[in-house]
């Protein structure tokens, strides 16, 4: 069987997956960094966070080059 695939399509695709998961690590990270005891811990989590949130400006941008979001 030879299927053909859109690449375009794939690639977006791919890179929207990306961006979710980013967002779901991004809600965990703030979850648990809110439930954080230790201020050590806490830091270590919203260091993360912050990490994720850069990721998804990363990600956007490039969804936003690629035309596959609008400019806001």
């Amino acid at each position: 069987m030879n299927i053909k695939l859109n690449a375009n399509c794939c690639d977006e695709e791919m890179i929207s997956d990306a961006l979710q998961s980013e967002e779901e690590m991004a809600s965990l990270y703030n979850h648990f960094a809110n439930k954080c005891t230790t201020v050590t811990m806490r830091s270590e989590l919203l260091n993360l966070l912050n990490d994720e949130h850069q990721l998804q400006i990363e990600i956007a941008d490039e969804m936003r080059k690629r035309g596959w979001i609008p400019h806001n």
